[in-house]
């Protein structure tokens, strides 16, 4: 009875996602999915998981590396020591920060990077923010080196995040600039995974819009299409003679540091999700399956690829305000 109860439960999520999918492709355009969960739906976050991630209190200061100033905002980075991570010892923590030119002591949204670039969409989005009266901080990438085909070194990495994340957090409530106590997270492909990974567990943050974003990292990393995790995957398979199968079942051992694992801990009042209805780089299936584990926060689901989505900036850029604004009010 119970095997068949679970059986009928996952096909009808399995419907549920695809009717979901299939409303965005025919509208032409976006569908948007209001709040299904309640706010105390979330698990409790459990003491051992919190006292895994805690951050010791840093009272070192910042440098100061430049100053850029016009009518609408005001752009600082700084640079702070990031906690140590393993052997890697002395790790500068970059952060760019946008302050609107026209409000004192705004909220303020941290932005969570892509895989690779110079930064060009998140300081989009960081500027149109400013213009709203939103302060926002791009929290640069990691400066770590790990061996792209190591579970282990991947999965120290996703830690690390962690850390640097919050500890950008505990930099930003000594700061005057900023309302450190209204912060929001924004992250787009892996710049929301990692945002998901970060929400559950950091309780000083109030409101998370995950673009899509996924769970089950394992997966992701054996069947994405991006062009250059796909093509080290390749050289991987060969080497270790390694089919698909197996490399997800080596990941799934080595690799603990997982949105799936700390969803359950999610207030989906705290979320709004974007997902991308074709999206094959991370794929959508994962993007649903998280979104069932976070509580079925609020979500909007585009007629697009991962890529394509570009198309609807201009309309994610307002309901990612209004969220913000909403949640932080």
């Amino acid at each position: 009875m119970r095997i068949e109860c679970g059986v009928r439960l996952e096909w009808r999520s399995a419907r549920i996602g695809a009717l979901l999918l299939l409303m965005a492709l025919f509208s032409g355009c976006c569908c948007k999915i209001p709040c299904m969960g309640r706010s105390n739906a979330a698990v409790t976050l459990p003491p051992e998981v919190a006292a895994e991630f805690q951050t010791p209190g840093h009272e070192d200061a910042a440098n100061e590396l430049g100053l850029a100033q016009n009518h609408r905002y005001m752009s600082l980075r700084f640079e702070l020591a990031a906690l140590p991570n393993g052997n890697t010892t002395n790790r500068p923590l970059t952060l760019e920060c946008y302050l609107p030119a026209k409000r004192t002591n705004p909220p303020v949204i941290m932005i969570l990077p892509m895989l690779g670039g110079t930064y060009p969409l998140e300081r989009y989005f960081a500027r149109y923010f400013a213009r709203h009266g939103l302060a926002s901080v791009i929290v640069h990438r990691e400066k770590i080196k790990a061996e792209p085909d190591s579970a282990d070194g991947l999965n120290e990495l996703f830690r690390a995040t962690i850390f640097d994340n919050k500890r950008a957090i505990d930099w930003l409530q000594t700061r005057p600039e900023f309302d450190a106590s209204r912060i929001g997270v924004f992250g787009v492909s892996l710049g929301a995974i990692k945002a998901a990974l970060l929400t559950p567990l950091e309780p000083r943050v109030d409101a998370t819009v995950l673009a899509m974003p996924a769970g089950d990292l394992p997966y992701i990393l054996t069947y994405t299409t991006e062009r250059g995790i796909a093509r080290r995957r390749k050289e991987i398979l060969a080497s270790r003679e390694f089919t698909e199968e197996m490399l997800r079942a080596h990941l799934q051992i080595k690799m603990t540091c997982d949105p799936m694992r700390y969803a359950p801990y999610v207030d989906p009042k705290k979320v709004l999700m974007v997902l991308a209805a074709w999206d094959s780089t991370v794929p959508v299936k994962k993007g649903l399956e998280l979104r069932r584990a976070m509580h079925k926060p609020e979500t909007i689901v585009v007629a697009s690829g991962h890529y394509t989505a570009a198309l609807y900036l201009p309309c994610l850029q307002w309901q990612t305000v209004r969220f913000f604004k909403k949640r932080l009010n």
